[in-house]
């Protein structure tokens, strides 16, 4: 006899593997891309406002007159010295 349920044509569990995949094609794809990696790398250069720019790996510089921006290869963070300083804390990219 023939099992009627089996000629159904897709199972769910099939639908449920090809989104499941399709889902991880699309991750994968922005990551080699570098759109994941812009991404992350725009939340790091937030900071932590509650621990110093040191402990962040960070350089404490005077962000004195017009001048309040970090240089070129560096990334404005907040921290809690440079805030109570009037400084600015910049770390590495």
């Amino acid at each position: 006899m023939i099992n009627k349920r089996a000629q159904g044509g897709l199972s769910i569990n099939v639908i449920i593997v090809a989104i499941i995949a399709l889902v991880v094609l699309v991750v994968l794809v922005f990551i080699f891309t570098d759109q994941i990696g812009n991404f992350i790398n725009s939340l790091r250069g937030t900071g932590d406002a509650a621990k110093t720019c040191n402990e962040q790996k960070g350089e404490l510089m005077s962000g004195e007159g017009e001048n309040k921006d970090c240089p070129e290869n560096y990334a404005k963070i907040l921290s809690s010295d440079a805030a109570s300083s009037g400084q600015i804390c910049c770390k590495p990219k």
